[in-house]
C-alpha cells in the first residue's frame, strides 16, 4: 500500500531542494522536481503533471483557476493529464468517468533520480479488483517524468 506519509516519502526518495514532497490534491502526496532549469510539480493522485516552469521563464503548465478543492474520484483541470484506457466518453457506458480511469488513482512511487543533467521521478499503475470492474484487463502503466533541458514526459502501457 502507497504511504501517504510526506515524512517517510521526502526520507526515502527525496532530495532538499531538488526533490521534494507535500501534501497535494485529494489529500495524497505531491512530489515537486527542482533545478537549474526549472521547476515541476506532479501529483501522485492520477500521475499528473500539475505545473512546469522553466527556469527564469513564466509557468507554461498550471492548473485551471477552475480547479478549487481536489477530492478522490474528481478529475484534476489542467497541466498534463493521463488520459487512460480511453479518451473522451467512454465507447459503451456512460457512466463511466470521462477520459478514463487512471488519472482518478493514486498512482505507485517506483523512483526518483537525479544527476548534473536531469530530475525525475518513475509512477507506475497495475490493475486491481477497482479497475477489473472497469477495465476487465490485466495491465501495467509507467509514466516517467523528467525535468532537464526541456519536460519530457513518457506514458508505457
Amino acid at each position: 500500500m502507497p504511504t501517504n506519509d510526506i515524512a517517510v516519502l521526502n526520507k526515502t526518495y527525496g532530495s532538499p531542494g531538488r526533490i521534494v514532497f507535500r501534501e497535494g490534491p485529494a489529500g495524497q502526496p505531491l512530489v515537486s522536481l527542482a533545478d537549474s532549469r526549472g521547476t515541476c510539480d506532479i501529483a501522485l493522485y492520477g500521475a499528473h503533471v500539475l505545473a512546469y516552469g522553466p527556469a527564469g521563464q513564466s509557468p507554461v503548465l498550471w492548473l485551471s483557476q477552475s480547479t478549487g478543492t481536489i477530492m478522490a474520484g474528481q478529475a484534476i483541470r489542467g497541466g498534463i493529464p493521463v488520459c487512460w484506457p480511453w479518451f473522451g466518453a467512454h465507447p459503451s457506458d456512460p457512466k463511466q468517468p470521462g477520459h478514463g480511469f487512471a488519472r482518478l488513482r493514486r498512482w505507485r512511487l517506483l523512483s526518483t533520480s537525479y544527476d548534473s543533467r536531469q530530475t525525475s521521478v518513475r509512477l507506475q499503475l497495475t490493475h486491481d479488483a477497482t479497475t477489473q470492474t472497469i477495465w476487465p484487463h490485466a495491465f501495467k502503466l509507467e509514466m516517467s517524468i523528467t525535468l532537464g533541458d526541456a519536460l519530457a514526459v513518457e506514458l508505457t502501457t
